[in-house]
């Protein structure tokens, strides 16, 4: 999986796609270690340390940890110092991930995290072939909600719908995703219809065998 960024470093910009991948794939700490790489290869990397932060926020599987909320922070605000040396699609990235984080962390993270989804919804929009723009939109979404995308007797969350949509959007254009294919599953796994996610597990299973 590729997602191109601004670096003249080719080490660089193959950490920043194993980072993605590595998020994609719910292995943040190994994916923290390779943006940081990236950053590391490249000190001008405004994305690999927007990687950095993607990363140390709340995910599916658990709540974002007090002691990470710093250096998020940190994180993001880095990217935002060197943005001005990436793309303008880049920059919006960037823009939108500072939204999930404030220097002053709440106790309550639920305005945060929604503000974010809500970012991500306007960045997908704008970048209408994007399939990580709107993989990362359909994250955040159920990052507001995790584990809760349905109700009893197969009834939807009411941000379900709208989940669903774009991950199946995405699947259309771009089959192999990891990220995709990945949340599909759990979005689907609990609902009425679970045996939606089968082509989709088929298809991880060979798309990123080392991504864990």
């Amino acid at each position: 999986h590729h997602f191109a960024v601004t670096t003249k470093s080719k080490e660089a910009q193959r950490y920043f796609d194993q980072g993605l991948v590595l998020a994609y794939a719910f292995n943040h700490k190994e994916a923290e270690r390779a943006f940081r790489e990236a950053a590391r290869l490249d000190p001008q990397c405004a994305m690999a340390w927007w990687g950095v932060g993607l990363v140390l926020g709340p995910h599916v599987n658990a709540a974002m940890k007090p002691e990470d909320a710093p250096k998020a922070w940190e994180a993001i605000t880095k990217a935002k110092q060197l943005a001005p040396k990436a793309s303008t699609k880049e920059r919006d990235y960037i823009a939108a991930l500072s939204t999930r984080y404030a220097q002053q962390a709440p106790a309550d993270r639920a305005k945060l995290d929604l503000a974010y989804a809500n970012a991500m919804r306007e960045l997908s929009k704008k970048y209408l072939d994007d399939v990580d723009a709107a993989t990362l939109f359909a994250e955040a979404i159920m990052d507001t909600m995790p584990w809760n995308y349905w109700l009893p007797e197969g009834k939807h969350q009411p941000l379900t719908p709208e989940l669903l949509a774009t991950l199946e959007a995405v699947l259309a254009k771009a089959p192999q995703h990891p990220g995709a294919n990945h949340l599909y599953i759990h979005a689907v796994e609990a609902g009425p219809t679970p045996q939606k996610g089968l082509p989709a597990a088929d298809r991880l299973r060979d798309v990123a065998p080392g991504a864990g």
